[in-house]
C-alpha cells in the first residue's frame, strides 16, 4: 500500500496528531499496514485530511518515537511495526513477530465506542468533585454502583435487587473470591469436562481438584451431574450454561430445570459464569434464577465495552452475600470507585446498551465470515460469543494441528488449556473472533485453517 493509506478522522476525538498516530497503530494491528509499506508524504496527507503539515509531522514523529515507522530524508516514511516498552497513544499493540493472534480477544476500535467512552470519562471528571476521595469506599460499593449492576444483570432474565449485587474488579476477581470463600484447598469442584481456561488455571493455583462432568450438545448431562455429585460429595459446581466457553454450547430450558433439581437434591452451590455473553438479550434465563440462595451469578462489562473497563458484577443472596463481601474487602479494602463510577455512568446513560449492540454486530460479521469459509461440520458457533469451536478431524492430533497452524502464521490455543478430562469426546480448539483484524485478514486466517482441516498431517518416520 505504498503511499496510498489515508485514515478516517471524521469522528476523531482530541488532538488530530494523536488521532493520526493512533490510526497508524490500529492499521498495523489490523494488517492494513504491514512492515515496508510507505506512508503518504506529509504534505499530501495533510491536504487530504484538511489539517496542517505540522499536525501530520507531529503524528509521524510520535509514531517514529514508538518504533512504528522509520523515515529517511528523500525516501519517505515506512512502516516498521515494532513496538517499544513505552505505550503509544493507541489501544492495541502491533504484532511484533507477524504471527496473527487467534487466542486472545481484541475488540474492534470504533469511532462510536471511542466517543462514548471519552464522554463518560469527561463526566467522570465532574463526578470526582462529589466523591469522598479522602477515605476508602464501602466494601459493596455505593447504592448507585450496585443499582447499575442490578440493571445490567436484569437484562439476562435474572431478577436482581441492588442489595444482592457485589461490584468487582472484573469477572476474574468475582470468580476468584467465590472459590476462596466457598472452597478450601484440597476440595473437589465439579465442572464441565471442557472448561474455561482461566477457571482451570485458577483452580490449580488454589489447590482445588476439578472433577469433570460429561457433556453433550447442551453441555453437562444430568446423568453425569447426578453420578459425580453422589460419588464425590462435592459442594461446589462451576458451569457456563449459556454459550459455553470454549465449545459455544447452550443448555435448553428443560435441561436447566433438570440440572437445578439435581443441584437442590445434592445441596450444591452453583457458580454460574456468564461473563462471555454479557451483551446478549435474547437468551435463556440464567440457571441461577431457579436457585435463589444457592447460586453465585457472575457477569462483566469488560469484553464488549473495553478491556480497560475492569468491572464485573457478582449476584447472590443469603449468608453467602455477607461472606463474599467481607472477603472482597479483606482482599482490596473496597472496590475501585473511579472504575465503578465510569461503568455506572455508561449503564445509566444507556451508552452500555449501544456498546453492547455494536459488539454483537461486530461478532455477527465475524461469524458471517466464518460461515462463508468453513464447512458446517468444521466448526460450532453461537451469536454473542467472541469465539468459535473448531472441530479437529481425527486424522490430526490436536497438538499437531496447533503446531501446523503456527507454521501458517496463526497462534491458536492448545486443547489441553481447556481440558479437565483428557477422555472428553471433543477434539478441537477455540478460535477467537479477533474483531481488531481487518475483515480480509480475518477471512485469510480462516481460509488457512479450513485448508488445514481438509488436509492430512505430514508425518515422517526414520529409515534405518
Amino acid at each position: 500500500m505504498s503511499g496510498k493509506w489515508v485514515p478516517d478522522l471524521s469522528s476523531a476525538v482530541g488532538p488530530k496528531y494523536l488521532a493520526v498516530a493512533g490510526e497508524i497503530a490500529r492499521a498495523i494491528e489490523s494488517g492494513e499496514l504491514v512492515p515496508g509499506d510507505q506512508l503518504p508524504p506529509q504534505r499530501d496527507l495533510a491536504e487530504q485530511l484538511g489539517v496542517t503539515v505540522g499536525t501530520v509531522s507531529r503524528a509521524y514523529a510520535l509514531a517514529r518515537k514508538h518504533n512504528l515507522v522509520s523515515g529517511e530524508v528523500g525516501r519517505g516514511t515506512f512502516i516498521t511495526g515494532m513496538p517499544t516498552e513505552v505505550e503509544a497513544p493507541r489501544t492495541f499493540s502491533p504484532q511484533a513477530d507477524a504471527v496473527i493472534d487467534l487466542q486472545s480477544y481484541s475488540a474492534a476500535p470504533t469511532d462510536q465506542g471511542s466517543l462514548l467512552l471519552s464522554r463518560a470519562l469527561g463526566e467522570l471528571a465532574e463526578r470526582v468533585l462529589m466523591m469522598p476521595l479522602h477515605k476508602y469506599p464501602a466494601n459493596m460499593g455505593t447504592e448507585s454502583h450496585r443499582q447499575a449492576g442490578a440493571t445490567w444483570i436484569r437484562r439476562s432474565g435474572l431478577e436482581a435487587a441492588a442489595t444482592d449485587v457485589l461490584p468487582t474488579y472484573g469477572a476474574q476477581e468475582a470468580l476468584s473470591i467465590c472459590l476462596d470463600v466457598l472452597a478450601q484447598r484440597g476440595d473437589t469442584v465439579l465442572a464441565e469436562a471442557i472448561t474455561y481456561a482461566g477457571f482451570k488455571s485458577m483452580a490449580a493455583i488454589k489447590g482445588l481438584h476439578l472433577q469433570p462432568l460429561e457433556m453433550d450438545d447442551e453441555g453437562v448431562t444430568p446423568e453425569a451431574l447426578e453420578r459425580e455429585a453422589k460419588k464425590t460429595r462435592a459442594r461446589l459446581l462451576y458451569l457456563q450454561p449459556t454459550v459455553h466457553n470454549p465449545t459455544t454450547r447452550t443448555m435448553s430450558a428443560r435441561r436447566r430445570t433438570e440440572i437445578a433439581r439435581i443441584i437442590k437434591k445434592h445441596d450444591l452451590v452453583l457458580i454460574e459464569d456468564d461473563a462471555a455473553v454479557s451483551p446478549l438479550r435474547e437468551r435463556p434465563a440464567p440457571l441461577s434464577a431457579q436457585l435463589p440462595g444457592r447460586a453465585c451469578y457472575i457477569t462483566s462489562l469488560s469484553k464488549f465495552m473495553s478491556p480497560v473497563v475492569r468491572v464485573g458484577y457478582l449476584h447472590t443472596s443469603g449468608p453467602m452475600l455477607g461472606a463474599l463481601a467481607d472477603a472482597l474487602y479483606a482482599n482490596r479494602l473496597g472496590p475501585s470507585t473511579l472504575n465503578l463510577e465510569l461503568a455506572t455512568s455508561l449503564v445509566q446513560s444507556r451508552a452500555a446498551e449501544t456498546l453492547a449492540d455494536a459488539y454483537l454486530d461486530a461478532m455477527g460479521r465475524c461469524l458471517d465470515t466464518a460461515r462463508a469459509v468453513f464447512a458446517p461440520d468444521q466448526f460450532r458457533a453461537a451469536l454473542g460469543s467472541n469465539y468459535l469451536w473448531l472441530n479437529i478431524p481425527r486424522a490430526w492430533n490436536a497438538d499437531e494441528f496447533v503446531r501446523a497452524a503456527r507454521q501458517q502464521g496463526l497462534a491458536i490455543p492448545y486443547l489441553d488449556n481447556f481440558l479437565i478430562d483428557s477422555r472428553a469426546g471433543d477434539v478441537g480448539t477455540r478460535i477467537t473472533l479477533n474483531a481488531a483484524l481487518a475483515p480480509d485478514m480475518l477471512k485469510t486466517c480462516f481460509a488457512k485453517l479450513a485448508t488445514l482441516l481438509a488436509s492430512r498431517p505430514t508425518r515422517y518416520s526414520s529409515v534405518v
